[in-house]
């Protein structure tokens, strides 16, 4: 008679709590998927921040130009200063730029590392 009410509730799913062996496939099945996704997100927001620091060396090449045709010389400044020259030259803030990788002017080439 026990054991039939005790199968009786598992089938109609009246019975409260999980087993042991239900955790333990849930948490298997969760790091098995975080093993998988983890890995591409890094790789993704590496990726994103190469080609973020490529269209802010495209963008900072071209104001430097601007900026030559304009004043008949190159910007000047130790570091980073010479973003702060270009200020009107491009649509984004220089702190902006300058906080998403490392930036050099050498004789009118912008190069830029993540």
């Amino acid at each position: 008679m026990k054991m039939r009410r005790f199968l009786k509730c598992r089938v109609l799913g009246n019975d409260k709590g999980f087993t042991l062996l239900e955790l333990l496939a849930v948490i298997a099945l969760i790091g098995i998927l975080a093993g998988l996704i983890v890995p591409r997100i890094a790789t993704s927001q590496s990726d994103a921040k190469s080609k973020t620091v490529e269209a802010n060396v495209q963008m900072l090449q071209a104001a430097v130009e601007r900026y030559y045709f304009e004043k008949g010389s190159y910007p000047t400044g130790s570091g980073e200063d010479w973003i702060d020259d270009l200020s009107s030259y491009i649509s984004t803030t220089p702190d902006k730029i300058k906080a998403t990788g490392t930036y050099t002017l050498t004789d009118g080439k912008v190069s830029g590392t993540p």
